[in-house]
């Protein structure tokens, strides 16, 4: 359990260092995309100091994305979504390598962008444009690598949060996308 917490913490201080807010909460169940869990710690200088003080059952770290300069484009793994998205991506020429992103507990995709404070809204859930099956997650937290729940985790596929050197590292939301938004 200790070296879970050291994990969690390491990956935090990463995201705490370019500048986004983070938590740690114990999810205890999964029902579908949604997560049961019991509290949400924002993790602070004096948290990471001193760990002794983080609850037992600490499984997930959360990116706090209300206030932040980066949203998360949440592509579901449901039926054909994947494959649709690297289709859309390939059709407005862009590459998976150039952006910043995970695989999820369940196979999906988490992309993470940079986007003006003015084209932020409310977090959208349930889009939907020809067989790709997404959300749009712009406030409240998404959870995040080195999360897990039994045997199922969240894993880098490109570059990691150790491969961001500051911010502006992050892509901004792809212009060729915005009929997603």
């Amino acid at each position: 359990m200790e070296d879970q917490i050291s994990e969690i913490l390491r990956y935090s201080k990463e995201w705490r260092r370019i500048g986004i807010e983070t938590c740690i909460c114990n999810v205890e169940k999964i029902m579908g995309i949604r997560k049961l869990h019991r509290f949400s710690i924002k993790i602070t200088d004096e948290l990471e100091k001193n760990p002794q003080r983080i609850p037992t059952g600490i499984n997930f770290l959360g990116v706090i994305l209300s206030k932040s300069p980066i949203m998360c484009l949440d592509i579901e793994n449901e039926g054909e979504s994947i494959e649709q998205f690297y289709q859309i991506i390939r059709d407005n020429g862009i590459k998976m390598y150039d952006m910043f992103g995970e695989r999820s507990l369940n196979g999906g995709i988490h992309l993470y962008f940079r986007i003006p404070i003015d084209n932020r809204g409310r977090n959208q859930y349930k889009k939907s444009y020809k067989n790709l099956n997404y959300d749009l997650l712009f406030t409240g937290k998404c959870f995040t690598v080195p999360s897990f729940f039994k045997d199922k985790r969240y894993e880098r596929f490109n570059r990691s949060i150790f491969d961001i050197n500051s911010i502006n590292d992050i892509p901004h939301f792809p212009e060729s996308l915005n009929f997603l938004l």
